[in-house]
């Protein structure tokens, strides 16, 4: 059923765009400042338990990590990273870029980075 296929559009990514170190979960695209604060939080979703980390950069940017820890020995992580900025209320997340990265694939997946959508767009409420 075509209708449900993703549509994927693979292009040569520019030197200079991905730091040449880079490896997932090791080396943020985005974020090139120092971590200011981290937050973590542990959610049951469905039938599953999702944790979460939250890291912010003294450049506003910021790494989002969710990790599915059931996945055996080798978790499967969602990573975003994006643009923040502090508002009256709390932290206001842009998120720009999504990749998913686990060490025990086989066979080797080829590894994407995809652009997210520009609506994607969360807050993080001060409580207290």
């Amino acid at each position: 059923q075509e209708w449900i296929a993703e549509k994927v559009i693979k292009v040569k990514i520019p030197d200079g765009i991905i730091p040449k170190d880079f490896q997932p979960k090791k080396v943020k695209i985005l974020a090139t400042g120092q971590k200011m604060a981290k937050f973590f939080r542990e959610d049951n979703v469905s039938t599953r338990t999702v944790e979460c980390s939250v890291k912010l950069f003294d450049c506003n940017h910021f790494y989002m990590k969710q990790t599915l820890p059931g996945s055996g020995a080798s978790p499967h992580w969602t990573i975003f990273e994006g643009r923040w900025h502090q508002t009256e209320r709390g932290i206001r997340l842009e998120y720009l870029l999504r990749y998913s990265w686990q060490l025990s694939r086989k066979p080797a997946i080829e590894f994407a980075v995809e652009a997210c959508r520009s609506d994607l767009i969360t807050t993080l409420a001060w409580d207290g």
